[in-house]
């Protein structure tokens, strides 16, 4: 019995194989039939597939947008003297001025140096040049071409490589630093000049590439996205407007383009910044439109005459409007401060105007006005409609040039309180003393000045800050303690304070308000 139950194991142990190889067969058609359909679905317009067309046509959009722009495209190289023997010394090239000028002198230091606001920076001995190097975009065929101020100010010497190796020395046309802008000539025919855009239709999260040579290696192609327009607007740099860019920017592609997929020149890359070395980058471009009204003041002067009134402008809230007696809803820019002798002031404009028109066109926010002025020729006489104490008025201001730097606002610091008379909105005011004005940059030795203000109050998150001078309470003149505390009793709504106040250079109605 035993070995009968034996061969009858053995034989099922050798049937087995031979059973699963037939059934395998009997499938095998089938089996493969399915891995074909399966196989077709990937291959002709499964999900997989989809996505890998679509970034493949991505990638056909990136590399024709380089194709086009890269044969406009340059390397620079300049060489700038430096005195021997100078040692140590604060940095103070041409681009750390614009950056300390559009960041602030603390923030500067600290995100883009990564040291304390004056520290030096160590200087070989006896070195005599510097050498820089940038990028440009060609603009002309007959060679002209568009870069950084940055890049070639106070140079010695300036060369230009072209897309075909050949080096060519370059002629600065004319430098502009207030955009950081410079326009470069090279005596050359048949050039091919990139096609430039309108840098108004880039919206955010366009992609964009950028042409340049970080390091010295021309043609170097970068892509990213638009994450913010409109950098830089405010006080510090109330003329001009950066593109904010997370393409990998390196230094040596300033002056390079930056291009959207259509294959035309958007931008043109200005300034890197890092918080830490190695970390993730943001970088700045100045928009193409801003870059051809530059361009043709260059060319045409040498430089770039832009419009002055001599003001000092800001938004108009709900709550200035209602205190300066205006509906709430009323659109207009209010006039803080109007310089003594300037365009403005010999035009009968005062502190306190709201602008509503500038030549026959509204303005509803200080940055449209403020480039309007400045897109005005020098010596145009303008009309100007606005509203003084409630009634509407025209002014005719004959437009004034732009003179010298604007003025940089420091970074807020908190500052040791002052002692002094406070006040319900969380700040405290005393007479101004000449240790105090020589301190906070007045010129004035008598008045009133914000000697503390407390953190997280009404007067903080209202923009008072710690050695504003106070020039208006309630729109009447203080010199005093004793005017200033008159003043306050004259509010026209409860609880609610005006102060005109100067800080840093920068003068502007601070309205507060209690519940």
């Amino acid at each position: 019995m035993a070995a009968r139950t034996y061969q009858w194991r053995r034989g099922v142990r050798l049937l087995l194989p031979l059973l699963l190889a037939l059934l395998l067969l009997a499938l095998a058609p089938s089996t493969a039939a399915w891995g074909q359909q399966a196989g077709s679905s990937v291959k002709e317009g499964g999900p997989a597939d989809e996505g890998l067309q679509t970034a493949e046509k991505l990638s056909q959009s990136f590399r024709r947008a380089a194709e086009m722009v890269r044969p406009s495209v340059v390397g620079i190289n300049v060489t700038r003297p430096m005195m021997p023997g100078i040692g140590p010394r604060l940095e103070r090239d041409p681009l750390t001025e614009i950056l300390r000028e559009f960041f602030g002198e603390e923030y500067f230091s600290r995100f883009f140096l990564n040291r304390r606001p004056g520290q030096a920076i160590p200087y070989p001995e006896g070195a005599e040049q510097r050498y820089g190097q940038g990028s440009g975009v060609i603009v002309s065929a007959d060679g002209y071409i568009l870069t950084n101020h940055h890049i070639v100010a106070g140079a010695e010497e300036v060369s230009v490589r072209l897309p075909d190796g050949k080096t060519l020395k370059a002629r600065v046309v004319g430098s502009d630093r207030k955009s950081d802008l410079a326009l470069l000539k090279v005596e050359a025919k048949d050039l091919q000049p990139a096609r430039l855009g309108d840098s108004d239709q880039v919206r955010l999260c366009d992609w964009v590439v950028a042409i340049g040579s970080p390091y010295g290696l021309d043609q170097t192609v970068v892509h990213g996205l638009i994450s913010a327009r409109g950098k830089g607007k405010g006080p510090a740099v109330p003329y001009e407007e950066f593109f904010q860019t997370d393409a990998p920017i390196q230094p040596g592609n300033s002056g390079g383009p930056l291009v959207n997929l259509r294959g035309e020149v958007v931008g043109i890359c200005t300034a890197l910044f890092s918080g830490q070395v190695g970390g993730q980058a943001v970088n700045f471009a100045i928009p193409i439109n801003l870059a051809k009204k530059v361009m043709d003041g260059l060319k045409q002067e040498g430089r770039v005459a832009r419009g002055w009134l001599g003001v000092a402008v800001q938004n108009l809230t709900p709550d200035l409007a209602r205190t300066f007696g205006l509906d709430e809803k009323a659109r207009g820019v209010l006039v803080s401060h109007v310089e003594p002798g300037s365009p403005a002031d010999k035009g009968g404009l005062r502190s306190g105007d709201v602008i509503v028109r500038f030549r026959d066109q509204e303005v509803s926010d200080a940055q449209t006005l403020r480039e309007r002025v400045a897109d005005t020729r020098p010596g145009t006489e303008v009309k100007l409609q606005v509203m003084r104490d409630g009634k509407e008025q025209s002014l005719t201001v004959r437009v004034g040039e732009l003179p010298g730097g604007v003025p940089t606002p420091r970074t807020p610091t908190r500052e040791p309180s002052l002692g002094g008379t406070s006040h319900p909105f969380g700040f405290t005011v005393q007479e101004l003393t000449p240790e105090l004005a020589k301190r906070y940059g007045h010129s004035e030795t008598k008045g009133v000045i914000i000697s503390d203000v407390e953190p997280g109050s009404i007067a903080q998150l209202g923009g008072v800050r710690p050695g504003a001078l106070v020039l208006e309470v309630n729109r009447r003149k203080v010199n005093n303690v004793k005017e200033f505390q008159a003043a306050l009793q004259e509010a026209r709504e409860p609880n609610t304070l005006l102060m005109l106040l100067r800080h840093d250079q920068v003068t502007q109605f601070v309205f507060l308000k209690q519940g």
